[in-house]
């Protein structure tokens, strides 16, 4: 038993990612000054899974989405339980490009938080934008189950039939979008 709980030591904390550096320059001093703090409760607290979702908080504030994947990813390791570090880390994939990377990790949040609307909407997203049309109808038509008027749940779902080239489910489903939130889009 000693050699097998040195063994999963070995390989858990070979598998988290160092925290991220980040180049600062061209920011602005506060801007700057919170990264570096951040940074450096990262660094000062190793294990700390907080620690490092706060620097990518911090990171994803200031729109530096591809060193916030790093430090994301080093909380949802350290932390796999945590809802919010899968679910901070798929939206910054999302918006650096992996979105099959991205798709991953919101399905581990929904794993952890499997009836959180947001979630299932950014999975949704994801799938159509991956061309996963059915996936991503399924999972919309569980948002309109909880809510039938749910202007993203009826916009996406909208998009996956326009894709599909139903025009007119496409057209209806838009139009109760914005009858539900006529401020929607």
């Amino acid at each position: 038993a000693g050699l097998l709980t040195i063994l999963a030591g070995f390989s858990c904390s070979k598998s988290i990612p160092p925290v991220p550096a980040v180049t600062l320059d061209g920011l602005d001093a506060d801007v700057r000054t919170a990264i570096g703090n951040a940074r450096n409760e990262a660094l000062a607290q190793p294990k700390s899974a907080e620690a490092s979702g706060g620097l990518g908080m911090v990171l994803e504030a200031h729109t530096l989405y591809q060193p916030a994947v790093p430090a994301y990813r080093r909380a949802a390791r350290l932390n796999p339980g945590d809802f919010a570090w899968h679910y901070y880390l798929a939206l910054c994939l999302e918006k650096t490009g992996q979105l099959d990377q991205a798709l991953d990790s919101i399905t581990a949040a929904l794993r952890i938080r499997p009836d959180y609307a947001p979630a299932i909407l950014k999975k949704a997203e994801l799938l159509l934008k991956l061309g996963r049309f059915s996936e991503s109808a399924a999972d919309l038509r569980l948002i309109l189950e909880q809510d039938p008027n749910s202007p993203q749940g009826l916009y996406f779902l909208g998009r996956v039939k326009f894709a599909g080239h139903d025009f007119p489910a496409a057209d209806e489903l838009y139009r109760r979008a914005t009858q539900a939130y006529p401020q929607y889009g």
